[in-house]
């Protein structure tokens, strides 16, 4: 029903007269926002019949499937960059190293796009280039 709903949303829209060309995209979402609504509802129903058939005793909660995490995992390379938005292979390999080693109790994101797991940020600026301490002999 949803999509069926987008497509008919679509079609009035193309079909109005009277109205120019370059105003009727202003009046329904965008192309790529009703193609990922599709896709998103395709893999969805996808996914939920292979695992029901798989494990019919289990249910589903949908507001678990998100990517939360990888949203949060980028804003965390973005943070660890400044102000590069284009980071090379080694700078994101670096960084990638330190967000694991440092796990994400200090690097919480507070301005991601990413809901529920947000928490205050400790205030923590680790140098990880500094050696660590040797042992007195």
């Amino acid at each position: 029903e949803l999509l069926d709903f987008f497509s008919n949303w679509e079609k009035q829209v193309e079909n109005l007269k009277g109205v120019p060309e370059e105003v009727k995209p202003k009046l329904m979402i965008s192309r790529q926002t009703t193609n990922g609504i599709r896709i998103t509802v395709h893999s969805f129903c996808s996914l939920a019949k292979h695992l029901l058939t798989e494990f019919p005793e289990t249910y589903i909660l949908p507001d678990k499937f998100n990517q939360d995490p990888v949203e949060e995992n980028f804003s965390k390379q973005r943070m660890r960059c400044g102000g590069s938005d284009n980071p090379t292979m080694l700078q994101y390999s670096q960084n990638e190293r330190k967000i694991m080693l440092l796990k994400s109790d200090i690097l919480r994101v507070v301005t991601a796009n990413t809901r529920g797991r947000i928490q205050p940020v400790q205030s923590a600026d680790y140098d990880l280039n500094e050696p660590l301490p040797k042992r007195k002999k």
